[in-house]
């Protein structure tokens, strides 16, 4: 069984879904929805869910205060001075090491960024 949906008759063939609507009697009543009433629900829950992963992302990417908190793990990230200088390196054993000009006061460190997906696929 495919999990990809190819149409909207296949979508309303699969998807049962009813909400309740007050009606004009001051009761409630169910109806099923029709396929694009469906389509515009999904599409709807697609956008939050893109929504959300982009927050996610953009929370993930911004510099933090050396002061506010540090890395948990050993991993290489992006450091900045106070000139603004930025190196990678990694913080271990209480102490920052930079991979080139050893830089021990860093005042702020990101997560390094993911790689382009692009670029990795292209290089196969």
């Amino acid at each position: 069984m495919s999990d990809t949906i190819q149409s909207a008759d296949e979508l309303d063939s699969k998807l049962r879904v009813s909400f309740r609507y007050h009606n004009d009697r001051g009761g409630c009543e169910y109806r099923k929805m029709t396929k694009e009433e469906s389509i515009q629900l999904i599409e709807s829950r697609d956008a939050a869910i893109r929504a959300e992963e982009a927050r996610k992302q953009a929370e993930r990417y911004v510099w933090i205060s050396v002061k506010n908190r540090l890395p948990e793990t050993a991993d290489h990230v992006l450091l900045c001075n106070k000139a603004g200088s930025v190196f990678v390196g990694f913080y271990y054993d209480k102490e920052w090491t930079d991979l080139k000009l050893g830089l021990r006061d860093p005042t702020r460190w990101m997560p390094m960024p993911d790689p382009p997906l692009a670029d990795l696929e292209a290089t196969k």
